[in-house]
This record gives structure tokens, C-alpha cells and sequence, in this order.
């Protein structure tokens, strides 16, 4: 019989501490990335490999601290720098900075007593929707190739070819086109567009991802099989993967849901290696589902099983099989490449919906059908990335990586000054408005919330400045004079020129609102429910 591992238990202001310490060892080992002169990390990959990286999320992915109190700690931070980098693809390290200083002066606050933890918790969330409502009226939007690469040089941490590249990549595909990054063979970042979409939809399973980090599938030539319906029973999978088993290459199968006993018959097969297959259920609700599998239908040259035409799965055939360049297939997206020879079968697909939208009647179809079109017309635009070396490729495709979620963050919701001060100025809001928001009779642990988001959201702002050799106090001062005399949003501290300028002329120096938004309101969350906490449990060493 297997021993139980035995736990260490801790409480109240004890269990606080101890979890507050891992959180500030993470924190400020992600910070010493944040800003134009932020530093880098060297982290060992293993086998006498190591990276060298200024990407937050990279360098809190590696952080396992060995007390097991101080790991939970640090795995709060690293899960806040997660959710930011799966939701904006770049905040990562403003994320952690912010979490880390309202724990610390939360944690303060409560160790002296006199205030309750849940009212704190209230308090803070109270203050982050009065900043979102701000971000949502301040954000500025973006419409040329000048202001995304503005965007992406800030997320990229000045990289100006990287930023080019990136940005003519987003003017090709324009808002409904996808973009991918792959490695590349050559030192330059290549611009590559191809026939092939992105679906909104990933893995019907984790088990069909062997790559070690389980960060995506990536499927080289597949056969692919489109079913419009569902496959649940080994007989709706069975012919499929007999008739695939002919070809080494992985088998892919689209379909409306893929469950139960086909599912778990796949991941056998490609867990024993007797036949490497994936499966992707399409999104949308089903009508909308099933005009995906037509695309795809189109675009790898299958023929679509449909019931509603007396076609089974178990009669399937090889021919009916269709095949693709690549898919890369990840948690919440698959990404499509179609050979050049699937030009012809994507024209008479967008001939079909194009008499769709035009012989439809209800305005919410004709929008979807025009949608479909300009997905499909935009294709796929491919970012090949190269570098000196394997890991040195790695870290810079990491970084265009989150640059990529920043920009489209930024085509959604707009941009902000970037360099922390959209940061400043709503630490200055937050304090204006106090004495509006609460009043003698309000909760004093809820003001206390209020004042520890108001306090952490300038330390952005004054790291990035004393890493460019200006005391961030000075900064905001000199920003306090000029806006004596003219204020504009954009009127912000540029920590390279060490002056006051308009963050928007050249060079300019810009956010995604989505970023700065992402970041407030996870740092909040994730520290908020930290500070109530009254205990720990956690493995004993």
C-alpha cells in the first residue's frame, strides 16, 4: 500500500507569509524583464542548453521554487502571468509586478489588524471596474501599419525588424485573415501567404499532444476526413483508420463532435502508436458548424461525409480522404495550410457563399456569410522565423508570439501611452475619484482595496524609469509640469529621450488597451483571493 505523502499545514498570517515570499521571488525575477531596458534571464532548457530570454512569460514558466509553501506562492504568479499571456500575448511582467505589490501592502494591512480580508477583496474589484470603464473610454484605435508597428515595438522591446514584419503581416491579413509563426531556415523574419484559415476551436483532446511543453500538435501532411455529424462509437471511427492505416501519414478528423468510445479508440491508437491521428471538433453553433466543415471540405479536397446524403462512416473510403500542407492544432485553435492546388476547390467554395449571402433574407446571415468570405479571402499569412541558434530562434519566436496577441488586442480595443504611464494616470484617476466613490459611512476594509490598487499601479511606471536612469518621482513631476500647460492623453513620459513628449509621434510608444486591461483585472483577481486566504496545505520535503 502507497504511503500518503505527509502535508504541512500553516494558517492565517503565517500561511500569508510564507506565500508571499514565493510570490516576491517570482515577481522579481519576471520584472527584471519590464521596459525598453529591461535585462534578460538565462534559463536551463536541460541537456547542457540554455536561453537566454526577456520574455515575462518564458521566464515564469521555469520558476519551481524547492520550499513547497514559497511555490504555491509563485505558482499564483505564474498562473496570473498565463491567464494574461492566453488572453492579450503580452503584459506578462506588468502582470506580476502589479500582483506582487498589492500583496505585499495588503498583506501589511492585515497583519495590523483592524480590517477584514473579503471587504479588501471588494474594494479592489470596485476599483478595477472604475478602470476599465476608463481604459474602454481612453482607447484609441488603430487603423495604419505605422501605428501597429508602434505597438509591436514596445511589446517586442524594440526590435524594429521584428516589429516591420509583424506589422506588414497584419496589414495583409487585415481583421479576419490568421497569422501563424513557424521556424524558420534563414537570420531573417520571412512574410509568407498562403491559402488556409484559423479555426476558433482546438484539440478534442490533450492526450493526442506528445510534444513535451503540450503547447500544440503539429500534424505534417495529414489525411483528412470531414464528417457532418457526430462520431461517438468505434464503428464511426473504425474504417477511418483502417483505410488511413495504409499511409504513414497522421490522420485528421473534422467533425461537429468527436466523443466516447471513437475518442478513446483514437488516443489508443495514437498513444501505442498504431495509427497517429488527431481530432478537432469545429465551432459555432451547428449550422454555423457545419458551413466550417464545408470550408475545410474545400480547402483539403475531402469528401464530406454527410448523413443527410445516406453517407456513413463505417462505408468510408480512401478516396475520400483529403490532405493539407500543415495543421498546427493547439488547446483553443487549429491552424489551417492548404497545398497551392487547393486554389481551385477555395474559389467554387466562395462562389457558394457568395450566392448564399446574396440569396439570403435575414441581415445576421448575409453578415455571417460575408465574415466566411473574408476569412477564407484573407488566407493565412505565415511568419517564418529564423535566429543564430535553436534556442536563440525560440526566444525570439516567443516574443514576436506574444507581440502578435498585443496587436490583435490592439486592432480590437484600441491603444493606450504605453511605458506605464496609461498606468500613472489611472493611479492618479482612482485617487481623484476617492472621495466620490466612498463616503464617512463606507466600509473602511473596502477603501483600503481602493487605495492598495491606486498604490501598486504606478510601480510599472517607476521600474521602467529607474532602469533608464530616471527616479520614476522625478518622471512623473516633469509629466505633472507639462500638463500644466497642455494636457492630451497621449502626453506621456518617454524613458529613452528621458523626456515629455506625445507617445504617439515617432518613435512612438503604445499599448493594447486589452493588454493593460488584462493585467489590471488578473493581478487583481489573482492577489484579491490571495490575501483571503487563511490557509495553506502543502506537501512536506
Amino acid at each position: 500500500m502507497q504511503r500518503k505523502p505527509k502535508k504541512q499545514i500553516l494558517f492565517g498570517q503565517d500561511a500569508r507569509t510564507e506565500l508571499l515570499t514565493g510570490a516576491n521571488i517570482a515577481s522579481a525575477t519576471i520584472a527584471k524583464t519590464l521596459g525598453p531596458r529591461g535585462g534578460t534571464v538565462i534559463l536551463d532548457k536541460g541537456n547542457n542548453q540554455q536561453l537566454v530570454t526577456s520574455d515575462g512569460v518564458s521566464v515564469a514558466r521555469e520558476i519551481t521554487l524547492y520550499n513547497k509553501m514559497h511555490n504555491m506562492g509563485a505558482e499564483m504568479i505564474k498562473s496570473a502571468c498565463a491567464r494574461v499571456e492566453e488572453e492579450a500575448g503580452d503584459g506578462t511582467t506588468t502582470t506580476a509586478m502589479l500582483t506582487n505589490t498589492i500583496l505585499k501592502k495588503g498583506a501589511k494591512y492585515i497583519a495590523a489588524g483592524g480590517v477584514d480580508p473579503i471587504s479588501i477583496q471588494r474594494g479592489i474589484n470596485k476599483a478595477v471596474s472604475f478602470c476599465v470603464d476608463l481604459i474602454q473610454d481612453w482607447g484609441k484605435p488603430v487603423h495604419t501599419e505605422k501605428e501597429i508597428t508602434q505597438v509591436a515595438m514596445v511589446a517586442t522591446n524594440g526590435d524594429e525588424d521584428i516589429s516591420k514584419a509583424l506589422a506588414k503581416s497584419c496589414m495583409i491579413a487585415g481583421a479576419t485573415g490568421s497569422i501563424t509563426v513557424e521556424d524558420g531556415v534563414s537570420m531573417d523574419v520571412e512574410v509568407i501567404i498562403k491559402e488556409g484559415i484559423e479555426l476558433d476551436a482546438g484539440w478534442a483532446s490533450p492526450y493526442f499532444c506528445d510534444a513535451e511543453d503540450k503547447s500544440e500538435i503539429m500534424l505534417e501532411s495529414p489525411l483528412v476526413a470531414v464528417v457532418k455529424g457526430k462520431v461517438n462509437s468505434i464503428d464511426d471511427v473504425r474504417a477511418i483508420l483502417e483505410e488511413g492505416s495504409q499511409w504513414p501519414n497522421p490522420k485528421l478528423i473534422f467533425s461537429l463532435h468527436t466523443e466516447g468510445e471513437a475518442l478513446r479508440t483514437m488516443i489508443i491508437n495514437h498513444k501505442k502508436g498504431v495509427v497517429k491521428c488527431c481530432a478537432v471538433n469545429v465551432p459555432g453553433m451547428h449550422r454555423w458548424k457545419e458551413e466550417w466543415l464545408e470550408d475545410i471540405a474545400a480547402l483539403s479536397g475531402a469528401t464530406l461525409i454527410d448523413p443527410d446524403k445516406s453517407m456513413k462512416t463505417k462505408d468510408f473510403q480512401p478516396e475520400y480522404f483529403g490532405s493539407l500542407q500543415k495543421v498546427i492544432v493547439k488547446n483553443k485553435t487549429t491552424t489551417i495550410e492548404a497545398f497551392e492546388e487547393a486554389h481551385d476547390g477555395l474559389m467554387e467554395r466562395l462562389k457558394q457563399l457568395n450566392h448564399k449571402m446574396l440569396s439570403s433574407t435575414s441581415d445576421y446571415d448575409r453578415d455571417k456569410y460575408q465574415e466566411r468570405i473574408a476569412q477564407l479571402e484573407g488566407g493565412l499569412v505565415i511568419l517564418r522565423v529564423g535566429g543564430v541558434s535553436e534556442m536563440a530562434m525560440k526566444e525570439r519566436r516567443a516574443r514576436i508570439e506574444d507581440a502578435l496577441g498585443a496587436i490583435r488586442g490592439a486592432l480590437e480595443e484600441g491603444v493606450l501611452p504605453g511605458a506605464g504611464n496609461t498606468l500613472l494616470l489611472l493611479s492618479q484617476a482612482l485617487k481623484a475619484e476617492e472621495a466620490v466613490a466612498f463616503d464617512g459611512d463606507d466600509d473602511y476594509s473596502e477603501l483600503v482595496g481602493w487605495r492598495l490598487l491606486a498604490d501598486a499601479l504606478p510601480q510599472p511606471f517607476y521600474h521602467i524609469s529607474e532602469s533608464c536612469g530616471v527616479n520614476g518621482q522625478v518622471a512623473e513631476d516633469r509629466i505633472a509640469n507639462a500638463l500644466d500647460e497642455h494636457f492630451t492623453l497621449f502626453t506621456g513620459w518617454d524613458p529613452i529621450q528621458q523626456k515629455v513628449r506625445n507617445l504617439c509621434d515617432e518613435p512612438g510608444i503604445l499599448n493594447s488597451a486589452r493588454t493593460v486591461r488584462t493585467a489590471i483585472q488578473t493581478a487583481a483577481s489573482i492577489a484579491g483571493t490571495l490575501l483571503t486566504c487563511e490557509a495553506a496545505i502543502s506537501i512536506k520535503r
